[in-house]
Order: C-alpha cells, then sequence, then structure tokens
C-alpha cells in the first residue's frame, strides 16, 4: 500500500523521544486529537465531501482576515458552500502565512528546486486533516526529514563528540535520560507504592485512533486525559519531568523508578535524548508539551519536496475560481453594529472593515485567522474601548483576555543554499550540540549538485539570544565559528569550510527570519504556560457562540488560527480552527451542515473537560 509517495512499512518513527511507541505504522488519516477525543475533522471532511464536495450550505458575505493556513482553509470551504468570500493578506504578504516556501534561485534568475521552509517544515501523518488536503490536491509527502538519529547524526556535549544514528539505541551518556523517557511515555505515571496513576502516551496515542467512533474508549480516554489536567495544570515542563523523575522532592514515579540527578536534567535540556534540547521550553506548560507526544506530531515526520506553499497555492487557485475574491490590503479595525432590525434572520448588524486608507466595507460575518498577537497589537482587536452606543464588542472579555495572555514564542530560522557536500558519506547529515549552533540539517530537495543547510533554529531563549544576529552574514560566521569549533578533531573538520554561497551571492543563496520582528505576525506560535490551558479552550471553542443567540454572545466575528488551538505551531490546529469558524457561519447564518449530526458544532462545542481546578471562577 502507498501513501504519501512510500510505503506504509518504509515509513519510519521519530519522536522527541525517538522509538518509544514501538510502532512501524504512519498513523492512519480518521483519528481523534486529545482534546477532542470524540471527533475526527479528516472523517467529516470525507463524510461531507462524499456526499456534496462541501461542508454546508448558505448565503452570506463573508469576510476572512489573514491567508494563513486557517484562512485560506475557511475560505476556501465557505466558498464552495455558497458563501461569497472575500479574503484579505497583507500587501507584501504571500499565501499561507507561517506556512512559507521560498524558493531559491540559480544564477541565471531560474527558480531551483532548492527551498527554505521558513516557517512549517516537518509533517507528521497524524496531522489528519492536513494529510487530507495533501492527498486532495496529489501533493505528495516522501522521505523521512532528516531528524536525528534518522541519519547519521554528529551529538556534541561538553567538548566531546559522537556519530549517532541508531534511533533504538541512545547517544552514550544519554542512557538514564532514554531510559527514564521510554518508561514514562510507555507506561505511564505510577505513584510512590508502585499503582499506575495515569496512563501512557502511548496507551493513549492508540485510543484515539478509534475514541470518535467508540463510545467506550472515548469514555476512557475522556476519564484519563482528564486525570492528567488534575495532576499537572500548574506545573511547567520542568516541573513536571521533576515530579516524575526528580531524585529529592519526588511526587510521582515510572513503572520501574527511573530517576535523573540533575546532570540528566541538565542533558535533556541541552540535547534531548540526542533528538535536541528543551531547555528553552523548560518554562512552557507540561500538558501542552505532552500534547505532543500523545498526538503523535513528532511522529513519522515528512518531507515535501514541492514545498508546503504549494497547498495554499491549491487552496487559493481553487478559491479564485469559484469566484472568491482576494484582496492584498491592511485592516486596522473591525466595528460591530448592533442589529436594530427585529426582521432579519440573524442577531447580527453589519460589520464593517476599516482599511488603513479609511475606506470601509461591510459583511454578515467576519473570521479572524491571524497570530493572536497579531490580533492584539496589529487589529486591536481586543480593545474594549467602544465610544459608540451602537457599537457591540467582537470579542466577549475573557477571549479578549485569552488572546492577550496566552504565550507567544519567538523563533528564527537561517539558510544557505550550498554545494551538496554530505554526498560523501563521511560527513553527518545533522549536528546538534551544548553550544550556539543548537541544530543543524542539511536538506536535499532533489537538485544535482546543491542542497540547503538549516544553520539555525531557535526557539524562545534560544532565538531571543541571536537577536543582535539581524543579518545573514553574521549567521553564517557564527554557524562556521561553532561548527569549526566542534568538529575540529573529527574526520570532517573541514565540515565549516563547505558551508558557502551555491552561487557565491550572499543575498541571492540566504534566507533569514525572525518571527517575533516579521511585520505583522509578532512572534512565532503559541506555546501555552501552566495554567494558560483554560485560556487555550477558551480561544478554541469561541465558535460555539454560533448557537448560543439567546444569551446574545454570537457578535459575527470569529477567531482561527494555530494560536487559537490546542497545536500552537502546527498546521493541524490552524485547519481545525478555520474549519470551526467556518462550521459556526454556516450555522449562525442559518445555513445546513452536510453532516447536520456529525461536525465541529454537533462533536466539539460541548465542554468536555474542566481545564482549571476552579472552573476559573
Amino acid at each position: 500500500m502507498q501513501i504519501w509517495g512510500k510505503s506504509i512499512d518504509e515509513i519510519r518513527m521519530f519522536t522527541l523521544a525517538p522509538n518509544l511507541r514501538f510502532s512501524e505504522n504512519a498513523c492512519p488519516v480518521g483519528r481523534a486529537f486529545i482534546d477532542t477525543p470524540g471527533f475526527s475533522y479528516a472523517d467529516w471532511l470525507q463524510k461531507s465531501h462524499r456526499k456534496k464536495d462541501k461542508i454546508g450550505d448558505l448565503a452570506a458575505n463573508v469576510a476572512v482576515i489573514g491567508a494563513g493556513a486557517a484562512g485560506c482553509c475557511a475560505a476556501y470551504e465557505l466558498q464552495k458552500s455558497g458563501a461569497q468570500v472575500t479574503l484579505f493578506s497583507a500587501p507584501e504578504g504571500h499565501y499561507g502565512g507561517r506556512c512559507y516556501s521560498s524558493f531559491f534561485k540559480n544564477a541565471d534568475g531560474s527558480i531551483s528546486k532548492d527551498i527554505a521552509e521558513l516557517g512549517a517544515m516537518r509533517f507528521p501523518p497524524s496531522q489528519e486533516l492536513l494529510f487530507y488536503y495533501l492527498n486532495r490536491f496529489a501533493i505528495y509527502a516522501y522521505d523521512i526529514f532528516p531528524d536525528p538519529g534518522i541519519v547519521p547524526s554528529f551529538i556534541s556535549y561538553k567538548g566531546k563528540g559522537q556519530i549517532w544514528q541508531d534511533i533504538n539505541t541512545p547517544p552514550a551518556g544519554f542512557e538514564n535520560v532514554y531510559k527514564g523517557m521510554h518508561d514514562f511515555l510507555t507506561y505511564g505515571i505510577y505513584d510512590l507504592n508502585g499503582k499506575q496513576i495515569a496512563a501512557s502516551a502511548q496507551s493513549l496515542s492508540a485510543k484515539l485512533q478509534h475514541s470518535a467512533q467508540d463510545e467506550t474508549i472515548l469514555d476512557e480516554v475522556t476519564r484519563q486525559w482528564q486525570t492528567y489536567l488534575y495532576l499537572f495544570e500548574a506545573d511547567n515542563f520542568y516541573s513536571g519531568l521533576y515530579k516524575i523523575f526528580g531524585k529529592g522532592r519526588k511526587t510521582y514515579s515510572t513503572r520501574h523508578n527511573v530517576r535523573w540527578n540533575q546532570f540528566d536534567f541538565t542533558k535533556f535540556g541541552t540535547l534531548g535524548i540526542g533528538s535536541g534540547g528543551f531547555a528553552p521550553l523548560y518554562d512552557v506548560s507540561f500538558l501542552y508539551i505532552y500534547r505532543i507526544l500523545i498526538n503523535e506530531l513528532e511522529n513519522n515526520q515528512l518531507f515535501i519536496p514541492a514545498g508546503i506553499s504549494t497547498l495554499f497555492d491549491h487552496f487559493i487557485n481553487n478559491f479564485k475560481k469559484m469566484g472568491g475574491d482576494f484582496q492584498a490590503r491592511i485592516i486596522r479595525h473591525i466595528k460591530c453594529c448592533k442589529n436594530t432590525d427585529k426582521s432579519q434572520a440573524t442577531q447580527n448588524g453589519k460589520i464593517t472593515l476599516q482599511f488603513d486608507t479609511d475606506e470601509r466595507q461591510d459583511f454578515d460575518y467576519v473570521i479572524v485567522a491571524m497570530t493572536s498577537r497579531a490580533m492584539e497589537l496589529g487589529l486591536e482587536l481586543t480593545d474594549f474601548t467602544l465610544p459608540d452606543p451602537e457599537q457591540k464588542a467582537a470579542l466577549e472579555h475573557d477571549i479578549a483576555e485569552a488572546l492577550n495572555r496566552t504565550h507567544v514564542i519567538p523563533a528564527n530560522k537561517f539558510f544557505i543554499r550550498t554545494k551538496k557536500f554530505w554526498q560523501d558519506k563521511k560527513y553527518p547529515r545533522t549536528i546538534l550540540s551544548d553550544t550556539k549552533l543548537p541544530q543543524l540539517y542539511t536538506l536535499d530537495y532533489g537538485e544535482a549538485e546543491s542542497g540547503v543547510v538549516l544553520g539555525q533554529y531557535n526557539w524562545e531563549d534560544d532565538s531571543l539570544k541571536m537577536a543582535s544576529f539581524n543579518t545573514a552574514e553574521k549567521y553564517l560566521d557564527l554557524v562556521k565559528a561553532e561548527i569549526a569549533k566542534i568538529t575540529h578533531n573529527t574526520d570532517f573538520a573541514d565540515f565549516a569550510d563547505h558551508i558557502e554561497p551555491y552561487t557565491g551571492d550572499m543575498a541571492r543563496d540566504t534566507r533569514l527570519i525572525d518571527w517575533l520582528t516579521q511585520e505583522h505576525y509578532y512572534g512565532a506560535f503559541a506555546l501555552a504556560r501552566s495554567g494558560q490551558d483554560y485560556f487555550i479552550d477558551k480561544m478554541f471553542r469561541d465558535f460555539a457562540k454560533a448557537k448560543e443567540k439567546k444569551h446574545n454572545r454570537d457578535s459575527g466575528v470569529y477567531i482561527a488560527g494555530d494560536c487559537t488551538s490546542w497545536n500552537g505551531g502546527w498546521l493541524e490546529g490552524a485547519l481545525q480552527t478555520g474549519l470551526n469558524a467556518a462550521a459556526a457561519i454556516i450555522t449562525s447564518a442559518g445555513g445546513r451542515l452536510t453532516c447536520a449530526d456529525n461536525n465541529p458544532m454537533t462533536k466539539v462545542t460541548p465542554a468536555r473537560f474542566n481545564y482549571t481546578a476552579d472552573n476559573g471562577e
């Protein structure tokens, strides 16, 4: 059986802690995620598109602000369902937002196959919606991404290096860290008397394959995930790990009572188990990181040779063919007017968009599909100063508070197109270290002689450290200097000498992006801190207000984007929220959803979990 250009049996596994689930199969399309265990979005689309090739029927004038993953998906599905949609993007923008494939050019000006994926670059098949659309548009994900341990990798720690190329065996010195993560993710959490008190990530992942179709399994997953919410709601990633592995005030245990000393925590922080360090994420919510593991978002990560931007070309081209209107304009303000016409079918009045030119345009509904910081700082969507008595707030106060408070991380990347020197097998494909070069990847997009080196990919503190390195020249000097230091006594001590522009032109052969300073973005993506699950829940289920007209909640403005989802930084979160907003508009406008009893309005809006011990009161 061929899926995404490979046999299922050929697709290997990669996780934050490699090979801890002992599965050789990629996750099939049509599964639930841990915070929405009763619903498969891909299954909904398959059934809806099989019936009518659309998710519903409606007649409405809709604006979608933001042409990222959430906005493009929502605009495409709503236009197909009968709405007249206008999709707005910044003039200097591109389709896809932070899914941004920047193609390198040859010396003669022709476009090469080599790409700098400035945003999303690794695509696990558990992203059921993403792979549903990739299959629909015949976009293929082929080879496993060259992650550490999948390909020959050089691991440098405290000045000592080693080659690691077997994900089934941890690098030397990281055995205890590996053993602990293996025990935790395979068997779950135990109390100090040896009794299991929380199910394992492996077990929960397996159940999510069936929870949307089996009520008994759904009840089990709900109960088991609620246990984690109660145990770790107040913990960041470090404190949660310390409760499980710490030798001091130990709270929980693993099946085999694995304990880490401070050196083990430092190793995990700097290099994981050879898979990349977690110290920049130690302040992030334990639950938010653990979701990534349960949802298998670090498994079987694949590579899209054509570039992820290809998906958004398909969305936009089809959107335009169906009569959708695409406008490159800056929107400064959204004004919701109260409905004074009691004869109207909906409670909403007109929604006015004000552009930077002071022009205005009215719509029945609006989806704001931007980063949460862009909603707050760029659009001022969370500003509740409403001097006009006829104006209605676009968002409720608790939604605005969630947008303002949920943590958004900085991230940056530096790419350089080089000769494909790693074809000589003496060179490792990936380098990880505890130096100013946390991770380096060599990427092959199919050109005969050239490839791409991702020389820096930094989050959080590691990203902020690089704030003063604001030119490609500075990054290149840093990368080469650090490589030279950590490889000086190896058989590939000349590795750094090969990191040179392929055509000899720095401007042509390098790409540098800092999402914190990138105009209109204000950061990379949301990674909630401890105690912020309540905020994520509020944002993710904002679309539920479409069903609550009697409480006057429905303003006709809905938020979307991965920053408002349970999966910040992943396309799946953006696509889920885009479809949530689309389903809400169909419902609010009095339209009909194609699958009347199996859609986000019926399966996702009911509250399933308590995300804070006191319920926020």
